[in-house]
């Protein structure tokens, strides 16, 4: 039996759609959110399996659109960010986006304070708060 064989995706047939994550799936999780890069490979890549696919490529992602757009410009996808309280249906359309809650700042400065000497970063990201921990493993133990 060859094991890589087995492991071989079918090529893509019919409607097939696919939805990538980014961090950790694309790129390589960083000490901060803001310290990835995309390659010129990378995004080349994309854009041939966007075309391959016939435009049936997203990126799904905590990542805001905006972040997502800046990191990988100047391609654009279909794309769900903030965890899908955004999303862009079509590359060039509008970003649907939920609002924030009237009281996340007050929130944000809570966590902030309660977690400031544990070596976390607290990203605020409009209606979401993420909570980064790779700099504080001893919270996840």
């Amino acid at each position: 039996m060859n094991i890589q064989a087995d492991l071989t995706p079918p090529l893509p047939a019919g409607r097939w759609a696919l939805f990538l994550d980014i961090d950790g799936t694309l790129l390589e999780h960083a000490a901060h959110p803001d310290a990835v890069s995309v390659s010129e490979e990378l995004r080349v890549l994309l854009q041939t399996i966007e075309r391959r696919l016939d435009g049936a490529l997203a990126f799904i992602t905590g990542r805001s659109i905006a972040a997502v757009d800046h990191l990988f410009d100047p391609l654009k996808l279909r794309i769900a960010g903030l965890y899908g309280l955004e999303h862009r249906l079509a590359p060039d359309g509008p970003i649907e986006a939920a609002d924030e809650p009237a009281d996340m700042a007050a929130l944000a400065d809570e966590i902030e304070l309660e977690l400031a000497s544990q070596a976390v970063y607290v990203e605020r990201k409009g209606p979401v708060l993420a909570i980064h921990t790779r700099a504080a493993p001893q919270l996840l133990a």
